[in-house]
């Protein structure tokens, strides 16, 4: 099986950085643990919501829960954040 490229419309990069701190900032204001790749989805999703032709339509975001081996550190960042 193939990627089919012509289902693409766009392609957005992000950087790390951009995707832990989006990781970090929905943990911390939302309360949901997510991996760094679900922060990259979520930065995206973001920055195409804030266009203008996206105004007044609906968009979601799916992230899946971070793994059990999460980076004890992060966690530790997140919980100093916290308080």
């Amino acid at each position: 099986m193939f990627l089919d490229t012509t289902l693409i419309d766009e392609v957005l990069l992000v950087s790390n950085d951009e995707a832990i701190a989006t990781s970090r900032r929905l943990a911390v204001l939302e309360g949901i643990s997510a991996g760094i790749s679900s922060g990259a989805a979520l930065a995206c999703a973001m920055r195409v919501a804030k266009r203008d032709e996206m105004k007044g339509r609906p968009s979601s975001q799916s992230c899946r829960a971070a793994p059990n081996g999460i980076c004890h550190r992060f966690v530790r960042r997140i919980r100093r954040r916290m308080r």
